[in-house]
């Protein structure tokens, strides 16, 4: 009910024209610049919120709502067909960037352009889920017409690090971009939870090879308000997108490397200077309790994913957690299909291991996968299918 009441908060700031626009910024001339991105996060979260509680009576209650800004979306579109700018076309206007970059411009960019494409996409999968067959199909069709445009500028305004790797910057126009990294916050929610890409997109895996390149301590470095400073819990977003692109053993030294920034009361600073550099002046928020939650979600889904109809277990399964005698265990986890049980128990002697499953209760999940990686193997695969309606116990034979 606490996440009921700040779901239903952040709605009542919602515009009659359907526009979320809380946060404003200015740019050199004084002119506003908004948080055009407020309307896909918006979007996002009473969706997950209603799948994650199963509760399609309270999602249909806020439909007409939502559908406004699903059309303020669309009409941001429009914009930038008016305006005197050629790279937004077709996609977002210009708006307020943050996470490392608060624009004294008014020039394109893609982290707005990143979340409205996530929350137009959330909205397709709860028009389906409700059976709302008219808005899905009008929406997949605007959704589809969306990426396909992103992707066309993705391609012309794709860049090219010092180590070779070709990635996305975050700005459209060459003459304003700062370092590679900096204030790809978005593009890495743009991965997960957006899930805008496909483990196989060249412009995601591109941008996360990029990441990869700048790591210190585990961190990636530079991509936040401290330029020789490492934003801790981007750790969180960067490793949710290493377990979306399907890079479980990334993921997993993220949350390690997470884990090792906290302080001694296991709270995080905003940002912080690596051990080899003169400590910063500038430290960001302590402490900052976004950080704390992003460590619970990823802790969470290293050992449950869901993937669109189908749930992921293991896919991030830390090595450190594979050791004799072990156990690991969700209990009553919310998932889109029903709350997700399961133990899994690492034998004395370390060879085998009992993993019990429970059943869900939604029908709609096509199969559980468990991942056993390099590690573990049941009936000679490494990838087992269970049937999401039945409860199942496997003993697993550890490499």
């Amino acid at each position: 009910m606490d996440a009921r009441d700040g779901v239903e908060y952040t709605l009542s700031f919602q515009q009659e024209n359907g526009e979320f626009t809380v946060l404003k910024g200015k740019d050199s001339n004084g002119d506003t610049l908004y948080f055009w991105k407020e309307n896909g996060i918006v979007l996002w979260t009473a969706v997950r919120h209603a799948m994650l509680t199963q509760d399609k009576a309270w999602l249909k209650s806020k439909w007409s709502a939502l559908k406004k800004t699903v059309d303020f979306i669309m009409e941001l579109r429009t914009r930038t067909l008016q305006n005197d700018i050629l790279y937004d076309d077709g996609l977002i206007p210009p708006g307020s960037i943050d996470g490392g970059l608060w624009g004294d411009w008014n020039q394109a960019e893609y982290t707005n352009v990143y979340w409205s494409m996530a929350g137009l996409k959330a909205m397709v999968h709860a028009a389906e889920w409700l059976g709302e067959t008219r808005d899905a199909r009008a929406w997949r069709k605007e959704y589809d017409d969306f990426f396909a445009t992103f992707k066309r500028a993705a391609e012309r305004d794709m860049d090219i690090d010092d180590f070779g790797n070709r990635y996305l910057p975050v700005l459209m126009d060459p003459k304003y971009r700062s370092l590679p990294q900096r204030a790809q916050w978005a593009f890495c929610q743009g991965v997960y939870p957006g899930q805008i890409f496909n483990m196989d997109d060249k412009v995601a895996s591109g941008t996360m090879n990029m990441l990869k390149a700048t790591l210190q301590q585990g961190m990636v470095m530079g991509t936040g308000w401290d330029i020789d400073g490492i934003w801790t819990y981007f750790a969180g977003f960067y490793g949710h997108a290493c377990l979306w692109m399907g890079d479980g053993k990334s993921a997993c030294e993220s949350l390690y490397a997470f884990a090792n920034h906290a302080s001694p009361l296991y709270a995080w600073r905003e940002e912080q200077s690596p051990r080899d550099l003169t400590p910063s002046s500038y430290v960001g928020d302590m402490p900052h309790n976004w950080a704390s939650a992003q460590f619970a979600s990823l802790v969470v889904h290293l050992l449950a994913l869901d993937r669109g109809d189908e749930l992921h277990l293991l896919e991030g399964f830390p090595a450190e957690w594979r050791q004799p005698g072990m156990r690991t265990a969700l209990k009553n986890i919310a998932t889109p299909f029903g709350k997700l049980s399961f133990t899994l128990q690492i034998d004395a002697s370390g060879q085998s291991a009992a993993l019990e499953v429970d059943r869900l209760s939604d029908t709609s999940c096509k199969g559980v996968y468990v991942h056993l990686g390099d590690w573990g193997v049941w009936q000679d695969t490494n990838i087992v299918r269970l049937d999401a309606k039945k409860q199942h116990t496997l003993t697993i034979r550890l490499k």
